[in-house]
């Protein structure tokens, strides 16, 4: 009696083993992927070390040195891809996936063509700063809106909302004397931050993170109950002029470089650089 509880037992164990190996590979059979190649848009030669990415899914990869790319483990849906490279314009597309479907999806990137102009000549002096510097060698990528040292010059009167007001899919909202920049197609949710998080009349956007010198001063954090991790958002108002060297602005994660935050900058990018005495 004792041997067969103990074999009722086994066999219980290996139906209910047999029963979760067939739950996990249900579940895998769920997911699908996106792979492909990129390409240069002119010669058709394979690119290599091109960011791809699905921000929504927080994946991102390069491509090898076929130009070829594979993102794995997606969940069935519809996913925007951005697909970009340093001295390329970005791409962005729509893709969905499907249960258990392997997307295969090929990209060209056409090389960005930039006028270069007496600025940019003089930008290329060795007097330069390291900080200006760093400011031409993004605005020679071609991605971007920039405000030169030149154009602020003849500005310095005026408030800096006033400059910013040219800049392409970028807005202000004010509250209590203080103005916050967003970008344009944010809309109002409850799970974006408030320009000032302990207000609750404040308004909610998608507000722009901000660099000043390379120093990133603000960041959107989504709200979220109990969350410490919020601060309020700059008051463009406090920053003059007349103390500004030059300006970047990035609209999205499409424009947005790596090393600002790439990807995840989903509201924009605003840099700041400040007038060395």
């Amino acid at each position: 009696m004792k041997c067969m509880t103990m074999r009722m037992r086994a066999l219980r164990w290996s139906a209910a083993c047999l029963a979760g190996g067939v739950f996990v590979q249900s579940i895998q059979a769920q997911v699908g992927s996106l792979a492909g190649r990129v390409f240069t848009d002119s010669s058709a030669v394979p690119l290599v070390g091109v960011e791809v990415a699905i921000p929504s899914a927080q994946r991102t990869v390069r491509t090898d040195n076929r130009g070829a790319f594979r993102i794995t483990g997606l969940a069935p849906g519809r996913y925007v891809v951005l697909v970009r490279m340093p001295g390329y314009v970005p791409v962005t597309d729509t893709v969905t996936i499907d249960f258990d479907t392997d997307v295969a999806k090929d990209y060209r990137l056409t090389a960005s063509i930039t006028a270069l102009d007496s600025v940019h000549v003089t930008a290329t002096s060795p007097g330069l700063s390291v900080r200006m510097r760093t400011f031409e060698r993004r605005r020679a990528m071609g991605i971007g809106s920039f405000i030169v040292p030149e154009e602020l010059r003849k500005k310095e009167e005026v408030t800096l909302r006033f400059v910013l007001a040219r800049l392409p899919s970028l807005r202000f909202l004010t509250y209590k004397n203080a103005t916050f920049a967003a970008l344009t197609r944010g809309t109002a949710s409850r799970n974006l931050p408030r320009a000032i998080p302990w207000e609750s009349g404040s308004p909610r956007q998608c507000w722009v993170q901000i660099y000043l010198d390379a120093i990133r001063i603000y960041a959107p954090v989504a709200a979220t109950r109990g969350s410490s991790g919020e601060q309020p958002v700059p008051n463009i108002e406090d920053f003059r002029v007349r103390d500004l060297e030059a300006i970047e602005f990035y609209a999205g994660p499409a424009q947005t470089p790596a090393e600002l935050g790439g990807t995840g900058a989903t509201c924009g990018t605003l840099v700041l650089w400040t007038r060395e005495k």
